[in-house]
């Protein structure tokens, strides 16, 4: 290991001394050699003399020299010589620090934990232990290093803790004989015992561990991690075997159970449960044999050698994991222990992982290995259940398993093929056979229920009938996967689930019945080819019932005749579903049978034929495109159509009679939106009035159910008829009008519709500008609204007086004014009433336009008729001219003074007598008339005054 920051420090500064020293050294011994050189010759004159020895060469000289120096050298003249002893331990020259130790009989202690302290753990070895350690007097230190330092070979580590025990048993004995003991002294001496005891058996145990997973020697030597036992040997075995627990670690928990037992026994169950869910367990199959082994033994008795560590531990562990109390035992285990157990850990395992094939692992372990039989009932529904799980897809979010046990069977089946989370059942047939082998085994190990309360058709009925609402598909493949149609003896055999005939027909019926989508229809014929003929009844009454007497073969071939009766049955069913369908009403066998036995059925069968005729016209109109060929065609397919509604309608709708029929069908053509449907509408209405019951009346509607049906066809095409002037919704009303009229061409009704047609007609050809809505100007009941509705479309409306007349009068508002008059009973005088008021108007709105020429012109109209109720025009161009006039305006000198004083003559004579404020304000019209008049009588007349200027002469006129 390198030396720290400081030790460099301190060697660098020993560098330079030393480089010092040596020069001096160098001095000194030449210095020396040189006297000893002067001293040779005396000294050998004196050689024969026995007091002095011989002189010694050159090489005795030079070790005489170094020796003398080494003395003097080890010891800095700066420093003692314990800081020399220490600094020659510190540059670690160890060889140094023993000879001056020696020289000076210094404490070699401090050497010896140094040259111990720099080896490196991996240096470290029972060499140095035995060289090093064992010469140092310091017993703690000792001690703490044989408890602090972890060499990393387990050989050595092995060798340390032994050493520790044995000079602490050398030292104990040696004070045996001391009777004056300091107990302190003792008290540490036993902590440390205990302690590098304690090390030691968790060395042996974690040897044992590495043996277990490592059976050569030098291998598991080898992975010996000294970094990991450190933590090791400080852990109790309860915390050991749970942290190992948790790694699946199963090896160490088998040596930790075998070397462990007494301290680990009472939780043995707690420290399996702590293994990971998702572990295998057969894996740890051997564990709990052990365990049950162990705890099972009448001779069991619990350790209660702890130390407070553990209890510590233990207490925080069950504080935080109090579930894992009840499998904490202090005695012997039974079958009721063992049984809460594997339940426990069985549904903690499904509960925390879905893993169900490691809860019935486990259950399967403690049935078989331990006869644990009451474990039977759980694995029945957990294997039940495994098919929601692995099969089910997204339905094990549904529900819980605590919720799935307390469904009935038939529950769980619908449960688990009502997923509607999922999209769709892959390979359901394969689940078919699997549920139901799992029903076999449900049923044999559910001890509550020996057998099912319901029966197995039942359960299969439900079954697929879940399955048609889910995938008709898939229920198809069944049933061609169970086929009887061409089966040989021997496949017969092997058809475990449906293999009696009569069944098979009758769930298939039965899931025909149930679907509900009309796209499966396709899917509904193919399940009918898989179901065997009447023909095949003997053959298969051989095949099946061989071996039964024959009144029970009767009975079979009674119950199989039956079942096909119910098959032709479906047969008619789904032919009439597929006219439906190809007809655009898509519906089901369900639906059809539905709606036949619906209560009310008079009301709802009748809309369903509604419905059928609709959607025949609806998928013919878009085809037809008045096209003559197509028309044929149509033609021919609506009589095979109505031929089909009538089948229809007897076998399903028997309440429904021809009459009610033909009325709906006619009723429907002639609301199609389509010229064709309605003229072939026609020619189902019949037009003889009081027809008696022929053969041609039973085909044709009654007049006066005609009739009524056409007027309100007409009326709705009228109310949903749009502004535009070609509006398909008027020319259908108007062919339905025709077509009335030709039944009865005085009727009043149709005359006033026809009229309503032409004055829309008008309206929209004269007064374009403006959107006019059929149904809008029905309900028109004013006069005045419509009037104003007219007026309001232009500028120039009011000039269209010929058209605004005829529209009023087609629409019959004549009479409907506000202030129309009852005093005159002749009908004419009453229209030139009507027509003068709407005179009246027209012309109030020309003034309000400043087209005076056309509200004169309707005045002058209204004066040569003589229409008495048009004077409010007349003085309201009366008060008109009297204003122009004083404006000197074009307007009041465009009529003449004749025209005026007719104006004034006729509103005079037709105004309110009790309007005096009208009489006064005509007295002053005519005054001011009766003035100009006046002014126009004076002439002007030139006379030529020959003797001077000429002169004008007025000449007033008498």
């Amino acid at each position: 290991m390198d030396p720290s920051s400081s030790s460099i420090m301190d060697r660098s500064t020993n560098i330079v001394s030393r480089f010092i020293s040596q020069i001096y050294f160098v001095t000194l011994f030449y210095l020396n050699y040189f006297l000893q050189l002067l001293r040779w010759p005396f000294r050998r004159y004196d050689q024969d003399s026995v007091d002095h020895p011989s002189i010694r060469p050159s090489k005795a000289i030079i070790d005489s020299l170094m020796g003398n120096f080494e003395n003097g050298r080890l010891i800095n003249a700066n420093e003692s010589v314990e800081q020399t002893f220490q600094r020659l331990i510190e540059s670690r020259q160890y060889e140094t620090a023993m000879k001056l130790a020696k020289k000076f009989d210094l404490q070699m202690d401090l050497l010896w934990k140094n040259m111990w302290l720099q080896q490196q753990n991996e240096e470290k070895s029972i060499q140095l232990i035995d060289e090093c350690l064992s010469k140092i007097n310091d017993q703690k230190w000792i001690f703490n290093q044989c408890i602090e330092c972890i060499p990393e070979q387990l050989p050595v580590l092995r060798h340390l803790l032994q050493f520790g025990i044995e000079r602490i048993q050398m030292i104990n004995t040696s004070t045996q004989s001391t009777t004056n003991d300091d107990n302190d002294d003792n008290l540490f001496m036993a902590k440390i015992e205990k302690t590098l005891k304690s090390y030691l058996n968790r060395l042996d145990l974690y040897e044992k561990i590495l043996k277990s997973k490592f059976n050569n020697e030098n291998d598991y030597c080898d992975q010996f991690d000294w970094k990991f036992f450190e933590k090791f040997r400080q852990k109790n075995s309860f915390q050991l075997a749970i942290e190992h627990a948790h790694q699946s670690d199963i090896e160490t928990l088998s040596v930790l159970f075998a070397q462990e037992y007494q301290t680990l026994a009472r939780n043995f169950f707690v420290i399996i449960s702590n293994l990971p869910e998702t572990l295998s367990p057969s894996q740890y199959k051997d564990l709990i044999r052990l365990a049950i082994s162990t705890l099972t033994d009448k001779f069991f008795t619990v350790s209660n050698d702890k130390n407070e560590e553990q209890d510590d531990y233990e207490k925080n562990f069950f504080v935080n994991n109090p579930n894992y109390l009840k499998f904490k035992t202090e005695k012997s285990i039974d079958d009721e222990f063992l049984t809460g157990w594997f339940e426990y850990r069985s549904e903690n395992i499904l509960n925390l992982t879905m893993l169900i094939d490691n809860s019935l692992e486990l259950l399967s372990i403690g049935i078989d290995d331990y006869n644990l039989l009451s474990l039977r009932n759980l694995y029945a529904e957990l294997d039940l259940y495994s098919l929601f799980v692995y099969d089910g897809f997204s339905t094990t979010a549904m529900i819980s398993f605590e919720k799935f046990r307390q469904l009935s069977i038939e529950e769980k089946m619908n449960l688990l093929f009502n997923d509607k989370m999922n999209d769709g059942m892959i390979l359901i047939r394969n689940l078919f056979e699997k549920f139901f082998e799992k029903i076999t085994e449900y049923s044999r190990h559910h001890q509550q229920t020996q057998t099912m309360n319901i029966s197995r058709k039942e359960l299969l009925r439900k079954f697929l009938i879940n399955l048609v609402h889910k995938d008709f598909e898939q229920c198809l493949k069944i049933f061609e996967t169970y086929t009887i149609v061409n089966r040989t003896p021997d496949q017969l055999k092997q058809l475990k689930i449906l293999d009696d005939p009569c069944d098979l027909i009758e769930l298939a019926l039965d899931c025909i019945r149930s679907y509900s989508k009309p796209d499966d229809l396709d899917l509904a014929f193919k399940i009918m080819e898989c179901l065997p003929e009447r023909d095949q009844a003997s053959l298969l009454n051989k095949q099946l019932n061989h071996g039964k007497n024959q009144d029970q073969q009767n009975e079979w071939l009674e119950r199989f005749n039956r079942m096909n009766d119910e098959a032709d049955d479906m047969a008619y069913h789904l032919s009439m579903v597929e006219f439906l369908c190809e007809n655009s009403t898509r519906i089901s066998v369900k639906e059809l049978i539905r709606i036949a036995n619906e209560d009310k059925a008079d009301q709802q069968q009748l809309k369903f034929i509604e419905k059928i005729v609709n959607n025949f016209c609806k998928q013919r109109c878009s085809t037809s495109n008045n096209n003559i060929s197509d028309h044929t065609t149509i033609s021919n397919e609506w009589k095979q159509f109505f031929v089909n509604l009538k089948d229809l309608t007897k076998k399903y709708f028997p309440l429904i009679n021809d009459e009610q029929l033909l009325e709906q069908t006619v009723r429907c053509l002639l609301w199609s939106n389509n010229e064709y449907f309605i003229q072939l509408a026609f020619k189902h209405i019949d037009h003889v009035e009081l027809r008696n019951n022929s053969n041609s009346s039973a085909k044709k509607l009654n007049i006066e159910k005609g009739r009524s049906i056409l007027r309100l066809v007409i009326q709705d095409y009228i109310r949903y008829a749009g502004p535009q002037p070609e509006d398909e919704m008027l020319k259908y009303a108007k062919m339905c009008l025709d077509f009335l009229q030709t039944l009865d061409p005085n009727d009043s009704d149709t005359i006033n519709h026809l009229n309503f047609l032409e004055a829309i007609q008008l309206l929209n050809k004269e007064f374009p500008n403006k959107l006019w809505l059929p149904i809008r100007i029905h309900n028109i009941s004013r006069q005045q609204e419509l009037l104003d509705a007219i007026l309001s479309s232009s500028n120039d409306a009011h000039k269209k007086i010929d058209e605004i007349l005829k529209i009023i009068s087609l629409l019959n508002l004549f009479k409907s004014s506000d202030d129309n008059s009852n005093d005159n009973d002749d009908n004419t005088d009453d229209d030139d009433e009507q027509e003068a008021r709407l005179l009246n108007k027209i012309g109030e709105k020309a003034i309000e336009n400043l087209d005076y020429k056309t509200a004169n012109d309707l005045a002058i109209n209204i004066m040569d008729r003589n229409l008495q109720s048009g004077w409010p025009l007349c003085y309201q161009i009366c008060c008109l001219i009297m204003k122009r006039n004083d404006e000197d305006s074009e307007f009041g000198s465009s009529i003449t003074i004749d025209q005026q004083l007719r104006l004034l003559s006729f509103v005079l004579a037709n105004c309110p007598d009790n309007n005096i404020q009208i009489h006064y304000d005509l007295l002053n019209q005519l005054k001011h008339l009766k003035q100009l008049h006046l002014n126009h009588l004076v002439e002007p007349k030139i006379y030529i005054n020959f003797h001077g200027q000429p002169t004008t002469t007025t000449i007033k006129m008498k």
